[in-house]
């Protein structure tokens, strides 16, 4: 009788733990997953930011994958002399 009780309750505590380390590893892995796509992002962006070029006729910035300037709708190029 006793030993059975035993085993229920060590059964109990190793489905604990195993459910609060499994839970804690998917919650560090998203964790994880959170920053390093946050750092992605934020690198990118400042990639993007560095490869604009100026408009040829208002000066305005074409971002590095835009081929007209938002604000004047010019060409990304400078227009030939």
């Amino acid at each position: 009788m006793a030993l059975g009780m035993m085993a229920i309750f060590v059964g109990i505590v190793c489905a604990v733990v195993f459910t609060v380390v499994i839970g804690g590893m998917l919650v560090h892995l998203l964790a994880t997953g959170a920053l390093f796509w946050t750092i992605n992002r934020h690198v990118h962006r400042r990639l993007n930011e560095a490869a604009a070029k100026p408009c040829g006729f208002c000066g305005g910035m074409i971002a590095a994958g835009e081929l007209q300037c938002p604000q004047c709708g010019g060409p990304r190029e400078a227009p030939a002399d």
